[in-house]
């Protein structure tokens, strides 16, 4: 288990990889892999999202252009594909695990979780993961 100062005094590659690491792990938890395009879209869309909190209030025109700009597509393309793999932990029943991971009653069965919602509390609790130094 990391100290809590010890994320932050890693240098930029080791704390990108570590939150890429802690990324993969939760939506891998959530039925989500890496078979799916959304999953590589919402790892990179969870890393600006922990970084900049607010741009998730500004999904459509700010988010997803920068995701679809890192990963060389269009921002439809994004949004689809992160809405799809979100759609596919919904119905193999595997979200329902998102409010033990989350430590709050985020999602219940049969409600429709949007990208938004989905991306803002994901990051919310990674980045109190890395402040905290905890372990999935």
């Amino acid at each position: 288990m990391l100290e809590k100062e010890s994320f932050y005094q890693m240098n930029g590659g080791e704390r990108k990889m570590r939150m890429e690491e802690r990324i993969s792990r939760m939506l891998i938890t959530l039925g989500i892999t890496s078979r799916l395009k959304g999953y590589a879209y919402l790892i990179t869309g969870l890393q600006m999202a922990i970084k900049c909190p607010e741009c998730v209030t500004n999904i459509t025109k700010e988010l997803y252009p920068d995701i679809a700009k890192e990963h060389k597509t269009q921002p439809e393309k994004v949004e689809r594909g992160i809405r799809h793999a979100i759609l596919v932990s919904q119905t193999q029943g595997s979200m329902i695990k998102l409010n033990s991971l989350l430590n709050c009653e985020a999602y219940n069965m049969g409600d429709k979780l949007t990208n938004s919602r989905f991306i803002a509390l994901a990051a919310e609790r990674l980045r109190y993961m890395a402040l905290d130094g905890e372990q999935e």
